[in-house]
């Protein structure tokens, strides 16, 4: 049940909208990292660059409503994670799972949300008028943060920015 305000819904949609755009330029620069870390770029670095772009697209795809994003992002960062803890470089079979996910991703990119059940509560005499609560956003994207945080306020609430847990 969508029962939050037509201003609420109409600012997430808009934030929805500017995400949903930007999905196939941040899939093809996960594709350039992992081209540089198969070329022998710093394969160290480059891991981790990676996982945490494909963690933060795995948390933000399924909040927006790209589901296959969230779900192609979140397999990548789990391959990743799953060699032996360590940061050495995927096995074989890894690598090849990681070019099927990028795909995967690449393809996702491109689809349509799905939609969004917005729910939120007022009280009674505040004419629809949300706030006055605080929001702990954790998002390692600055510009995304920005954004998010700007439509958020624009609610009326305070929102706290952090960067990583």
């Amino acid at each position: 049940m969508n029962d939050a305000p037509p201003a609420i819904n109409a600012q997430i949609e808009a934030l929805r909208v500017k995400y949903g755009e930007s999905l196939p330029d941040r899939a093809h620069h996960l594709r350039e990292l992992w081209a540089a870390i198969e070329d022998g770029a710093d394969r160290e670095e480059g891991l981790i660059e990676l996982q945490r772009a494909a963690h933060t697209l795995a948390g933000s795809g399924g909040t927006f409503g790209f589901v296959g994003v969230g779900e192609a992002a979140r397999s990548i960062e789990q391959v990743l994670e799953s060699t032996d803890g360590s940061i050495g470089f995927p096995s074989a079979e890894d690598r090849v799972t990681i070019e099927a996910l990028l795909d995967r991703l690449e393809q996702a990119s491109t689809a349509p949300p799905q939609t969004l059940e917005i729910c939120a509560s007022t009280e009674p005499g505040d004419s629809g008028k949300l706030g006055g609560g605080e929001i702990f956003l954790v998002e390692d994207d600055a510009e995304l943060a920005r954004d998010m945080a700007k439509e958020i306020a624009r609610a009326g609430y305070s929102v706290t920015l952090f960067p990583t847990l």
